[in-house]
């Protein structure tokens, strides 16, 4: 069952899962503060599922506004590999909870191969829709 998790040890936990993140730039503490701060502020909500005392999957989703729409994001998402009907299940979830909290859109950002994740995401409603372009600043 997937629950709200936003305590301390919760949040380390999801933390650590960063490093299973392939080519993962951000830091597990960077991460860990960045769902604290959320939390508290009530824009970052932690979610987990657990079997007996494992974890099975997590999800952090961040709930904002643009100039014209409530935007619910995916800001990360890990499943064990041993679970993978688990994605469906999350991504069900997520839906849900955009409907739930009055969310006009769901967006997922990521530096990953773009066609890779619309063809994953694609059987459950999801599409390419902007294009973000960034320039480094370093």
């Amino acid at each position: 069952m997937i629950r709200i998790r936003n305590n301390n040890i919760n949040l380390l936990e999801i933390s650590e899962k960063l490093k299973y993140v392939k080519d993962c730039k951000i830091k597990e503490e960077s991460f860990y503060f960045y769902m604290w701060n959320g939390v508290e502020n009530g824009t970052i909500f932690p979610y987990a599922s657990y079997e007996l005392e494992k974890m099975t999957g997590c999800m952090v989703l961040s709930l904002g506004k643009d100039l014209k729409s409530t935007v619910l994001s995916l800001i990360f998402v890990w499943i064990d590999s041993k679970y993978p009907k688990l994605y469906k299940e999350y991504l069900k979830f997520a839906s849900e909870t955009a409907k739930r909290m009055g969310a006009d859109e769901i967006q997922i950002n990521t530096s990953r191969n773009p066609k890779v994740i619309e063809r994953k995401l694609g059987k459950y409603g999801f599409k390419a829709k902007y294009v973000i372009f960034a320039k480094d600043v370093n």
